[in-house]
């Protein structure tokens, strides 16, 4: 069953990486949201509104902004933030159903999971949804490991201080933490 995974997950990760690779035309809100990333300070870009009524999480700008100060600005490097975030997602997601469903059950979700179209193509958009799904396991994940065992004054802390990171990064991660 483990090796079955691992196929399935490399696929995932193939399929991820192929749509990112293909380097399709941005959409209209992708050119409206990488115009603020590319044109906007730092200060402007966290602190005003978008550019073309667009809205996005300030973690997610920040990531965005450091990745094209350090990469240059092209359509790859606004794209590697949301890619690396659905790769996250689908290794997290895979580990976390691993511990809560037993037989097929792990093995059919993952397969979901990775051959999602959607999870797929948000995987390779200047925006921020890939960063959304990312979260939204992770803090799942969490919440998991956190009532799996015994409560502890550390576990909860660590927990705590992940959520209130995480939620600058996704605005439904902000419902699944309250």
């Amino acid at each position: 069953m483990r090796s079955a995974l691992m196929v399935v997950i490399a696929v995932g990760v193939a399929l991820r990486l192929w749509q990112y690779a293909a380097n399709t035309s941005l959409w209209f809100d992708e050119i409206a949201l990488a115009d603020g990333i590319l044109t906007l300070d730092l200060w402007n870009l966290l602190t005003a509104p978008l550019p073309y009524n667009q809205v996005a999480p300030r973690g997610f700008l920040l990531a965005e902004k450091f990745v094209v100060a350090a990469l240059g600005p092209s359509d790859y490097a606004l794209r590697l933030f949301p890619l690396v975030c659905s790769l996250v997602s689908l290794v997290v997601f895979a580990r976390l159903v691993t511990r809560m469903l037993d037989g097929v059950g792990p093995l059919a979700a993952v397969v979901l999971f990775a051959t999602a179209a959607p999870f797929i193509a948000c995987g390779a958009l200047v925006k921020q949804y890939s960063t959304d799904v990312c979260v939204a396991v992770v803090l799942w994940w969490v919440v998991y490991e956190l009532i799996s065992q015994p409560v502890t004054r550390y576990r909860a802390g660590w927990a705590a201080l992940l959520g209130s990171i995480l939620i600058w990064f996704s605005h439904p991660g902000v419902l699944m933490v309250t």
